[in-house]
């Protein structure tokens, strides 16, 4: 799992690939932490109510998933010795 965000002139980009089934309302999200930290307006150099989003998050691919993705103790085979 890999995300990456970039904030700049009146845009918020959110990209990278994520495993997972969970569903984020994405764009409140990333409304919500900007006007937290007091963007909320052009005045202060940027307006976390009127950016644009934009969600270039992506499904993980099985390969890369299977490199990164740590299996739990519990779930692994015994290793066995003849």
């Amino acid at each position: 799992m890999a995300c990456e965000t970039l904030v700049k002139t009146g845009v918020a980009i959110v990209a990278g690939e994520i495993t997972t089934s969970a569903w984020v309302d994405l764009e409140a999200l990333v409304r919500e932490v900007i006007t937290g930290i007091g963007y909320t307006s052009s005045e202060v150099g940027f307006d976390g109510e009127t950016c644009g989003v934009l969600n270039l998050i992506g499904k993980q691919s099985v390969d890369i998933a299977q490199g990164v993705d740590r299996v739990k103790p519990e779930d692994q085979a015994p290793v066995t010795r003849d």
